[in-house]
């Protein structure tokens, strides 16, 4: 399913750069909308490869890899 997905965005060169990473990053992280929506710049350690989800479900804090 995962490479059918990759594929149609592949595909389609009408679809941005910015949306194919936002459905790559809900997939590989698990994050909800909601908690990608308030993801900021600071909230990614690019030396970890990690992101900071802040407040998610049930106002708790967590780190998810890349």
């Amino acid at each position: 399913m995962e490479f059918a997905i990759f594929t149609m965005w592949f595909g389609n060169p009408k679809t941005s750069f910015r949306d194919m990473m936002i459905v790559k990053t809900l997939l590989y992280t698990g994050a909800r909308v909601s908690e990608l929506i308030n993801i900021k710049l600071a909230d990614v350690d690019f030396h970890y490869c990690q992101i900071r989800i802040n407040k998610g479900k049930g106002n708790k804090d967590r780190k998810r890899k890349l």
